[in-house]
């Protein structure tokens, strides 16, 4: 049984989530990846693959009027995520699928989102230790989803001229800008994020749009 507590998100003190102890917590980059998107006026449906404790879709229904949906394939974290939807009174607004994403995309309509977002796993199974707990290795590292699965699906489920938002780690930079741009979207902002003055940035945002225009801005860094 997982020992889960409710606590506070930095920046929204009137929401909360059910996060378990020992497991997965939220991180500084999901914020950051928050804050970091963009909602126009004519965007109006969301999707958040592998949404873990929904964190982005219940702080997005908070900004913005807007529906999510969020795809998470294990099970405590889906069940969280639904606890915590129901807590902050988001039920008629946020959607949580127990599913694997790949499977979720085949059966789902094409062009039906406005916007795509996801705090994906950073790292390949070659790189470092797997956790023998499922819900941390799969966090971590892209044990059942590659980055490339993310910005494919994204190509297939966006429609035209809708944005996927990411956060990644800065050792795949060029991986990822190559996946958008073989992918058909044009990178439109890009935002560093650095641990300190002094610090290597250590991951980063960023926007791109299907099918868009080129012209990419660099926005200022992020300084945690």
């Amino acid at each position: 049984m997982v020992d889960v507590h409710l606590s506070g998100i930095i920046g929204f003190p009137n929401l909360k989530l059910y996060q378990p102890s020992d497991v997965f917590r939220i991180t500084s980059d999901t914020l950051a990846l928050a804050n970091f998107i963009v909602v126009n006026p004519s965007d109006k449906k969301i999707l958040d693959i592998g949404t873990g404790l929904c964190a982005i879709p219940i702080i997005l229904c908070t900004k913005w009027n807007v529906d999510v949906v969020g795809v998470e394939i294990d099970s405590t974290m889906a069940n969280l995520a639904w606890k915590s939807v129901c807590y902050n009174k988001l039920d008629q607004y946020i959607q949580v699928i127990h599913q694997d994403i790949k499977k979720y995309a085949s059966e789902c309509k094409i062009n039906l989102y406005d916007i795509i977002v996801s705090n994906p796993p950073y790292y390949n199974t070659r790189c470092g230790y797997l956790n023998s707990n499922s819900t941390i290795s799969n966090a971590r590292h892209n044990v059942t989803l590659e980055i490339e699965d993310i910005i494919s699906i994204s190509s297939k489920l966006l429609k035209d001229k809708g944005k996927l938002v990411l956060v990644f780690t800065v050792e795949r930079l060029l991986e990822v800008f190559s996946l958008y741009q073989q992918y058909h979207f044009a990178i439109k902002r890009v935002q560093f994020i650095y641990g300190g003055l002094d610090k290597n940035a250590k991951s980063f945002l960023i926007e791109g749009t299907k099918n868009g225009r080129s012209g990419m801005k660099v926005c200022p860094p992020l300084i945690l």
